[in-house]
């Protein structure tokens, strides 16, 4: 009884939760992994606007440069356009999916190859202040191989 409870309970906090519209800046620190090779770090920027759905859903547009670091013999990094549905959970947390369209610049010491691809996740924010939001997530990249990445993004909004 009390486990079918949870999900209303969520349900409930998010219709009180208001969409706010505004642009942000972001910046990031990614983990990232292939079937090629372990762990690789890199660092990331974006830039965005959140607009409102409707009065409790939202949805933000963004663009998103990523270094996925070094990955099959391949330094990869990507520019994406993002598209994030959001559902807030209450005044300060969200939860939102994450699909975007990517460009990833594939260099070797052999050669190039770059391409178009994409990329979806899933991510957890938590605003701290009217201006300062903290994010964290999960996302595949569809590049020269297939990249997971968790990351941890520090956003100012206005």
């Amino acid at each position: 009884m009390k486990k079918s409870l949870l999900p209303l309970a969520l349900l409930s906090l998010s219709f009180f939760a208001q969409a706010e519209e505004g642009y942000y800046f972001g910046a990031g620190y990614n983990i990232s992994a292939s079937e090629n090779s372990g762990d690789k770090t890199g660092l990331s920027a974006s830039f965005g606007h959140t607009f409102p759905l409707g009065s409790t859903f939202a949805a933000s547009s963004e663009w998103l440069y990523t270094d996925l670091g070094k990955h099959g013999g391949y330094d990869i990094s990507s520019i994406a356009w993002n598209l994030k549905p959001t559902l807030p959970l209450s005044d300060t947390m969200h939860v939102a999916g994450v699909f975007g369209t990517n460009y990833f610049f594939q260099e070797s010491e052999k050669d190039k190859d770059n391409k178009f691809g994409i990329s979806y996740g899933a991510e957890l924010g938590l605003r701290l202040t009217q201006h300062i939001q903290v994010n964290t997530g999960y996302k595949i990249f569809n590049a020269k191989s297939q990249v997971s990445s968790m990351y941890a993004e520090f956003q100012l909004r206005f």
